[in-house]
């Protein structure tokens, strides 16, 4: 057993801290899930399920936080945060395809010039009363060849930039809209993913393997078993079982490709998420992740103990007991808990939505203190 001791620091003033300076607070604060639904009907259930679950959850983190204000909420996931403060479907469009979505995303963002709209969306938004805002809109916007020469041009950049927030734009169309109206200019990177799209979606229309193996993974036949025993009951056009066989994983990489494209330039993905992400990106706000506090500590946490339906990569249950971790799931999870907790500098509450008694009686003797958080109509 590795016995730890307080690290006391050296003040400014040359003086050591005391130990009592550095003793905080830990406490579990709990409530147990809604009982689950069972219709028989096992995919509607278990989205029902998840969707009770999830609003059970946030209702509990919604009524801890109202009882410790100030402290940063730091959840497991980025999945969660992003669901959180707004920008959920931009977070699973990339999810979906990568398996590091967060690198990924401010990356492909700023290759298609989001960053430069939210910028400008930013600068107006300070506007009136801040001149320097002013004088860093007016300058950029001359350097892209955008003419602001008199009052009416001013009155017209005035309505072209509340478009953006006012009107219900998807997020590439807010991209269109500012190209066309001279607030951009399509960069060269931009124009690399605009080709290595078209050329890609282009290639699969033509592709009648794609389109069978598409088809049938449309209809539920998702790994690579479930599709050799759907050939071998029903045979396919255009596909077999050597042709699942060989080129299996190529062709679900290009399911990803196909439908990640797809979902981004699509209509349904609003530019308020873009402008949700970019916000969150620049200001941490009251929540983080573990990405963003990453070598840093943090007075006081709020810190949110669920998988969020990551349940094939985290069990965080499986954490409180004294047996060694052996799988790869379970040393993952224990990581990042501990990682979590150290981040807090003072006082730290622990919350968790129980799944039942059980979990409550293995998880409740680490914490010196468990307090079950009772909904007002319970």
């Amino acid at each position: 057993m590795i016995t730890q001791e307080v690290a006391l620091k050296t003040l400014d003033d040359g003086t050591i801290e005391t130990p009592e300076s550095r003793e905080g607070s830990v406490v579990l604060l709990y409530d147990f899930a809604p009982e689950k639904i069972d219709t028989g009907e096992k995919s509607a259930d278990r989205k029902s399920n998840a969707a009770l679950f999830r609003e059970a959850l946030d209702d509990l983190v919604a009524r801890v936080s109202q009882d410790f204000p100030g402290y940063v909420q730091l959840k497991l996931t980025n999945k969660s945060i992003a669901n959180d403060v707004g920008f959920g479907q931009l977070y699973q469009i990339f999810d979906d395809r990568y398996s590091e979505p967060r690198d990924r995303m401010r990356k492909t963002l700023d290759r298609l010039q989001f960053d430069e709209i939210v910028n400008l969306t930013t600068l107006h938004q300070s506007l009136p009363g801040d001149r320097r805002a002013y004088n860093r809109l007016i300058t950029g916007l001359r350097k892209r060849g955008f003419s602001i020469s008199s009052v009416s041009d001013k009155t017209k950049l005035d309505e072209m930039l509340r478009a953006f927030t006012a009107e219900d734009l998807s997020a590439y169309k807010a991209v269109e809209f500012a190209a066309k109206a001279g607030l951009i200019k399509f960069s060269e990177s931009h124009a690399a993913v605009l080709t290595r799209r078209d050329e890609l979606l282009t290639r699969l229309k033509a592709d009648p393997v794609f389109a069978a193996f598409e088809t049938l993974h449309a209809s539920g036949h998702r790994t690579k078993t479930q599709m050799l025993k759907e050939i071998e009951a029903a045979p396919k056009k255009n596909l077999d079982a050597d042709l699942i066989e060989s080129e299996y994983d190529d062709r679900t990489k290009e399911l990803k490709q196909k439908a990640f494209f797809t979902a981004l330039f699509s209509d349904e993905l609003r530019f308020d998420e873009v402008l949700s992400f970019y916000d969150y990106e620049e200001n941490d706000g009251s929540f983080a992740t573990m990405h963003k506090t990453k070598g840093t500590g943090i007075e006081n946490v709020l810190l949110v103990i669920d998988e969020y339906g990551w349940t094939t990569e985290y069990d965080f249950v499986n954490c409180f007991t004294d047996e060694v971790p052996s799988t790869k799931r379970d040393i993952a999870s224990r990581k990042l808990l501990y990682v979590a907790a150290s981040r807090t500098k003072k006082n730290l509450v622990c919350v968790r939505l129980m799944n039942d008694q059980a979990e409550l009686n293995r998880i409740s003797p680490y914490f010196p203190q468990a307090v079950q958080v009772k909904r007002a109509s319970d």
